[in-house]
């Protein structure tokens, strides 16, 4: 099963802008998980250079602190989710060479 970009965010609880979805569902959301993201965002919108550009340009365009900050945690989501499916593919072309070679 893949998860896409934006899907990602909604089983967080984090909403797309463009994505209408009932406030309850957001709620009802992992909020284990929107609480790490919170954290790791907040470190990352002060210590990543990329992140931070991100944060203070949104934070330029009127946007408030907690919907920059939220952008933030969907990035962080993006990538975590990013590097995750590197990993299993190169898990998964391991074992299949290890296979092939036995």
């Amino acid at each position: 099963m893949s998860i896409g970009r934006y899907s990602s965010g909604g089983r967080a609880g984090l909403r797309h802008p463009l994505e209408l979805i009932d406030k309850a569902l957001e709620i009802a959301a992992r909020p284990e998980v929107r609480l790490a993201l919170y954290m790791a965002a907040l470190s990352a919108a002060r210590c990543n250079p990329l992140l931070r550009t991100l944060y203070k340009r949104l934070r330029a365009n009127g946007k408030l602190s907690k919907v920059a900050l939220t952008a933030v945690m969907r990035r962080l989501l993006a990538y975590m989710n990013h590097r995750l499916k590197a990993l299993l593919s190169k898990t998964a072309t391991a074992k299949a060479e290890d296979s092939n070679q036995a």
